[in-house]
């Protein structure tokens, strides 16, 4: 298995006119910032404004819900000055020990643990995971049978302007008749709208509720007693520079399953 990461760094490549600081030149994923508040006014000597970030792999067990027993697979630090910062700037990478055999780990959920460690940007990342790719040029896979999920809530960052469909996850049979909500934060800044379905009511759609500069806005959707479960979306508009976070989660819980739906990323 590999777990490939798309730019780890918090590292911008500067040239064409453009500003190393700025996320939207020519569109980069990350974005300096210097530690400069009402609660910090004054950067302090020596600091590194670019982020440290920890990235921690873990095995899966038998006690999910309890890391403390958590057997680590490989770890990898980006950010500061390294090297590995302008190998893996816009790139997929796969740092050391994250290709590993399943029979040694076993099968199951793999836990990645992300951690800033210091600084003050926005380290923005992609995941994705599979069998290798041999040679490594082959194009991925994303029907390779793994999935990628965050527990709790979903962040989102917009770039360029434009629509996506946010794959929210999977809500099962069971919940029919229950109430579901959504949550999106600080879905404003160009935003147009939001549009929710799911695989397993085809034809139907219910429309969304933006939110406003620092808030949170909530969509009670109440799920037909006929349904015969489903993935859930949301087809989301936004503009350039959009950072958004999501949650969904439906009242009835069921034996053996949280009411708070993992997101898909």
């Amino acid at each position: 298995m590999w777990l490939e990461m798309f730019d780890p760094d918090c590292y911008n490549k500067s040239g064409g006119g453009g500003s190393q600081n700025d996320a939207k030149w020519p569109y980069r994923v990350d974005e300096w910032r210097n530690p400069t508040s009402a609660v910090n006014p004054k950067k302090p000597s020596g600091f590194n404004k670019k982020t440290v970030t920890r990235y921690t792999l873990y095995a899966p067990d038998d006690t999910p819900n309890d890391h403390s027993d958590d057997v680590m697979v490989a770890q990898a630090q980006y950010g500061g000055t390294s090297a590995s910062d302008t190998a893996a700037d816009m790139k997929w990478v796969t740092p050391s020990g994250f290709s590993f055999d399943t029979n040694t780990y076993g099968s199951g959920e793999y836990r990645l643990e992300v951690k800033a460690m210091s600084g003050s940007s926005e380290n923005g990342f992609l995941l994705r995971a599979g069998p290798p790719r041999v040679p490594s040029s082959l194009p991925f896979n994303s029907s390779n049978g793994t999935d990628v999920t965050a527990t709790g809530y979903l962040p989102m960052n917009f770039n360029q302007s434009g629509t996506v469909t946010v794959s929210l996850g999977n809500v099962p049979a069971e919940a029919a008749g229950a109430n579901m909500s959504i949550r999106n934060f600080d879905t404003d800044v160009g935003a147009k709208s939001i549009t929710y379905r799911c695989t397993g009511l085809p034809g139907m759609s219910w429309n969304g509720t933006l939110s406003s500069d620092g808030t949170w806005r909530t969509d009670v959707i109440t799920i037909p007693e006929s349904y015969p479960g489903g993935v859930w979306s949301a087809q989301y508009s936004a503009g350039n520079q959009d950072t958004s976070v999501w949650e969904m989660s439906y009242e009835r819980v069921t034996e053996g399953q949280p009411g708070r739906v993992r997101l898909v990323e």
